[in-house]
């Protein structure tokens, strides 16, 4: 049985260690800003885990009104579009979680013809030719979501 974004926003909670500063919870205005910005619709599962995770800073990238801010989707996206071309975002992909250190991001796959599709993407390592890596799509933003519950899950059990 699917569940709803708000139990998975609290079992995301329950999994995630640590407390980051929480980011602003997303506007109506932030949200339309954004998705004409970026171009794409964003999932409203992800919109709803904004609003109701605790820890949804810890992974996932502000939807709020702070646009200044360097964790907030819209710049974050700008600044890897910006990059040199072997470590440049693919332009159909939208990056939602935070790489923090290790460039691993989650991303929205835009005109993928499913637009709550989900997929990881790193940049190719410095000094290497290749462009960057794409690897496991999920077909939905709540399947995605599982995903990460159950993996973090079992990091904290152990």
């Amino acid at each position: 049985m699917p569940r709803s974004a708000k139990e998975l926003a609290e079992r995301l909670d329950d999994v995630l260690y640590g407390d980051w500063e929480p980011h602003p919870l997303p506007t109506q205005a932030s949200i339309s800003e954004i998705e004409e910005r970026l171009r794409i619709q964003l999932p409203e599962e992800l919109i709803e885990v904004a609003k109701h995770s605790r820890k949804f800073s810890n992974l996932f990238l502000s939807l709020g009104p702070d646009f200044g801010s360097h964790s907030h989707i819209v710049p974050y996206n700008q600044y890897w579009k910006r990059r040199r071309r072997t470590r440049r975002l693919p332009t159909d992909l939208v990056i939602v979680t935070n790489g923090f250190m290790d460039e691993d991001f989650w991303c929205l796959v835009r005109n993928s013809g499913n637009p709550l599709a989900v997929e990881y993407w790193s940049p190719a390592p410095i000094g290497y030719p290749k462009c960057g890596v794409r690897g496991e799509r999920f077909s939905s933003f709540l399947s995605f979501l599982e995903m990460l519950i159950e993996f973090y899950g079992k990091r904290a059990s152990h």
